[in-house]
C-alpha cells in the first residue's frame, strides 16, 4: 500500500512498479543502454570533450540499433533512448575527474570494438569495469616528486 499525502493510496500487485501516472513501469534498460551509460560516465570522467562524447556515444548507439539523444555538461550527462512514444531518459551525475589518457584511450578503443561488433555490450561493460579498476601506473609520491622537479627546473 502506497500513501502519498492527500492523494488516495494505490494498491500495487506484488513485484510490479508503476510510473508517476500509475501506469506499469517500463522494463529496466537493455544491455546496450546500460553499456552506453557506463561508457559515457567513464569517457566523461577521464576527460573526453563534450562534443566528442556526444558524437561517440551517438555513433555507438546507432551501431547498436538504438536511437539516442545525448547532452553533456561539466558534471552531468543526459541521455535519452528511443522515439518520443517509448523514450527512456537518464540523468547521470558525473563527479569531475582528472585527465587520464591511459584509461581514456582504453575506453575509446573499447567503444570502437563494440561499435564494430567485435564485442557485445555485456562484454564491453565488463571490460569497462576492468579498465576502471586498474591501479595507477605510478605511485602518488612519484608524481608529486616529478611535478616538484619540473617546477623547480623552471624557476
Amino acid at each position: 500500500m502506497l500513501s502519498s499525502g492527500p492523494w488516495p493510496a494505490a494498491e500495487l500487485p506484488p513485484g510490479r512498479l508503476v510510473d508517476w501516472r500509475g501506469m506499469p513501469a517500463s522494463e529496466p534498460p537493455s544491455e546496450s543502454v546500460a553499456f552506453l551509460l557506463k561508457l559515457g560516465r567513464g569517457l566523461h570522467r577521464y576527460g573526453y570533450p563534450a562534443h566528442r562524447l556526444e558524437d561517440a556515444l551517438t555513433t555507438v548507439a546507432h551501431r547498436l540499433g538504438l536511437e539516442a539523444h545525448l547532452f553533456s555538461l561539466p558534471t552531468a550527462l543526459f541521455a535519452s533512448f528511443g522515439d518520443e512514444r517509448g523514450q527512456r531518459s537518464f540523468q547521470l551525475r558525473v563527479a569531475p575527474g582528472s585527465m587520464n589518457l591511459t584509461r581514456l584511450a582504453a575506453l575509446d578503443e573499447l567503444a570502437g570494438d563494440v561499435a564494430r561488433g567485435r564485442l557485445d555490450p555485456v562484454e564491453g561493460g565488463l571490460r569497462i569495469d576492468a579498465i576502471e579498476s586498474q591501479p595507477a601506473p605510478y605511485p602518488g609520491w612519484l608524481g608529486l616528486t616529478a611535478f616538484s622537479l619540473a617546477s623547480a627546473s623552471r624557476a
